[in-house]
């Protein structure tokens, strides 16, 4: 009987082997690998039987740490348009410094990994998906709430994330500053959404009580109560 595979030594040996492929290129021979990671060529194959499968690997190990870096930064953000711009400013953080590695993922995998290219895919495609109607609904809810103008939410997280996709790509390959960008992302589209209801008129429909019944047949003098609705402010700054 195989005995079972370590998930920890698994990982650590994935990430050691990625770091050397960076350097050395996928040209070199699986010896040569183990001998750079020092480890015999049989133990590398036990964990790995493909340079596409250390890919996965490793792909695996950076979106799960992605998850718990992206969730930790939008813990203390309420706001759907500040949480919509926190999650783009998270990633960019969560990439930076790492940009030439993940576009060296996805050549690894699109290039050795074959039959099981499709299912990286989709595990990727899953991971982003998560966040995406996680996004669109907390944008729903606030346009129920009156917190985000009428707009279409699915539109505006495809577009932020076109925006990041788009950033990286041109970070690795030009080491371009995106902040321009994502300060007119800010400005231009995400700022005008951001609604909250004044919290006077609120104070104040909160307050007010119901009027008496009136006598039949008798017209009544009372006016009508401010409800508040409809009233809101737009915030600027969602990042201070």
């Amino acid at each position: 009987m195989a005995r079972p595979k370590d998930p920890g030594k698994r990982i650590g040996l994935a990430l050691q082997a990625i770091e050397i492929l960076e350097r050395e290129g996928v040209e070199i021979s699986v010896e040569q690998l183990a001998g750079k990671m020092g480890i015999k060529r049989p133990t590398l194959l036990y964990h790995f039987p493909s340079y596409g499968s250390i890919a996965e690997e490793a792909i695996k190990h950076y979106l799960a740490e992605a998850s718990a870096f992206i969730a930790k930064r939008l813990a203390p953000v309420s706001h759907p348009i500040d949480r919509v711009f926190q999650h783009l400013l998270a990633v960019t953080d969560f990439q930076r410094g790492k940009e030439a590695r993940f576009a060296f993922l996805t050549q690894v995998v699109a290039s050795t990994a074959g039959r099981r290219m499709r299912q990286v895919v989709q595990a990727t495609a899953m991971y982003f998906e998560l966040h995406r109607a996680s996004m669109v609904k907390s944008l729903q809810e606030g346009i129920a709430a009156g917190t985000v103008a009428p707009c279409n939410p699915s539109a505006i997280v495809m577009m932020v994330r076109a925006i990041n996709d788009g950033t990286l790509i041109q970070r690795v390959a030009t080491k371009t500053d995106a902040s321009a960008v994502y300060e007119l992302l800010w400005s231009s589209v995400l700022a005008p959404l951001r609604l909250e209801p004044h919290p006077a008129k609120l104070a104040r429909s909160s307050r007010t009580p119901r009027p008496a019944p009136q006598p039949k047949g008798k017209a009544t003098s009372q006016s009508k109560r401010a409800t508040g609705s409809g009233s809101t402010r737009r915030v600027r700054d969602a990042r201070g």
